[in-house]
């Protein structure tokens, strides 16, 4: 079993599960004490046949609060709590060899992928890799049996329903620029393809919900994928998937608080957020060097809204704090482009040529609006008409004020 953390891993624990693992284990854990109460002979033997009741009660009462907070305390820092869960530990470790012994006649109390002969744990959590790399075993062991000595091929995805694809597309070990990390496969350290496959493939149930996100903003259903694309980074994604993923992310956050959009709401939190996974996806992808933004489908349609809210934002920020402050904070946002080739930030340009203009320094101006009347047309098939219309209106601003200050 993993270790747990849970910063990492706490959203993700399957409660139904781990409730019955630990029943499991407390209970044996009773039936124990209980045969070395009796084998000690100093107390009577009504006390030992009752510990297989009494102590799974003082488990869940007393013994498991106490270890899971020194647990938490542990996990953020604070020193020595660490010991009073190692004592709740040793309660009921004494289960765990027959409990060992359970799961491998009975998996089922016991749904982990492994378990531990001895598991120092007050609590046992189980989360959703670890169901995923339960099944992903019982799937390569049924496999084994169907294929005898020939050669690995991908299973029907119909006779497991939690596994639709076993592909290195969804694999757990795959890692950016598609390598593969896994030690013990045959692909280790190479560049792989997506269609790729091997016998230590491992279900990353993140590739699910990001997939599943992709569908519901198809569909126009941003809000919930909004939360498909939440749950898959909190599962965790090879870095570039995640650039892809918190892209998605902050168009479906932009969408929602763009849909009746003004000057009072242009610096709404929920806009900042959305804002601010766009620009996280931009620097991990420019520090990556991974070219997400490269070839984004509708890259440009996903930069010209970041484009324009910066202008907007921009015009709030002068509105209240000033004209070099305005400079100042579309700047900055230029600098997340700079790593793309071609111009992505037109409204940027125009909105920087006019106050640069505004200052009398009409040099700097007309740097900014040729970059501005530079920028790519968009077509309106793909970007919607709106957009299109936008970025053309743009672009003929910016000749006609270049034109006014170089005539």
């Amino acid at each position: 079993m993993d270790e747990f953390s849970f910063k990492k891993d706490f959203k993700s624990v399957q409660w139904k599960e781990t409730l019955l693992l630990n029943a499991v284990r407390s209970i044996v854990a009773g039936i124990v004490w209980g045969v070395l109460i009796f084998a000690q002979g100093q107390q009577s033997s009504a006390d030992a046949l009752r510990m297989p009741l009494l102590f799974p009660i003082a488990y869940f009462a007393a013994l498991l609060p106490i270890g899971l907070l020194s647990m938490f305390l542990s996990n953020i820092g604070i020193p020595w709590v660490g010991l009073v869960s190692g004592f709740v530990a040793l309660t009921v470790v004494v289960a765990d060899p027959l409990v060992f012994i359970l799961h491998k006649i009975y998996p089922a109390l016991a749904p982990v992928e492994k378990y531990g002969f001895f598991n120092f744990n007050a609590v046992i959590f189980i989360t959703e890799n670890e169901l995923l790399k339960r099944r992903n075993r019982e799937i390569l062991e049924d496999q084994d049996e169907e294929t005898a000595e020939g050669p690995y091929r991908p299973l029907s995805t119909q006779k497991y329903s939690g596994v639709t694809d076993r592909t290195c597309m969804a694999c757990k070990h795959r890692l950016p620029k598609l390598i593969c990390g896994c030690a013990e496969s045959s692909h280790f350290n190479r560049h792989i393809e997506l269609t790729d496959s091997c016998k230590r493939f491992l279900k990353n149930p993140a590739q699910d919900h990001f997939a599943r996100a992709l569908q519901l903003a198809n569909d126009d259903n941003c809000a919930e994928a909004v939360r498909e694309c939440q749950h898959a980074l909190n599962l965790g994604l090879p870095a570039d998937d995640e650039v892809s993923t918190r892209a998605l992310l902050g168009a479906c956050m932009i969408n929602i608080a763009t849909d009746d959009i003004d000057q009072d709401r242009i610096m709404s939190q929920r806009l900042s957020e959305g804002i601010f996974q766009l620009e996280t996806a931009l620097t991990q992808d420019a520090q990556g060097t991974y070219g997400i933004f490269s070839k984004l489908p509708d890259r440009d349609a996903c930069l010209g809204l970041l484009d324009s809210l910066y202008a907007l934002r921009g015009n709030s920020i002068g509105e209240r704090k000033g004209i070099d402050a305005q400079i100042e904070y579309l700047e900055r946002k230029l600098r997340l482009f700079e790593y793309l080739p071609g111009v992505h930030s037109p409204d940027v340009h125009l909105a920087l040529g006019n106050l640069y203009a505004e200052k009398g320094q009409n040099k700097r101006a007309a740097t900014h609006w040729r970059k501005a009347q530079d920028a790519l047309d968009l077509d309106a098939a793909v970007v919607g008409e709106d957009v299109a219309r936008r970025r053309a209106a743009i672009k003929m601003e910016a000749k006609d004020n270049l034109t006014l200050v170089t005539s």
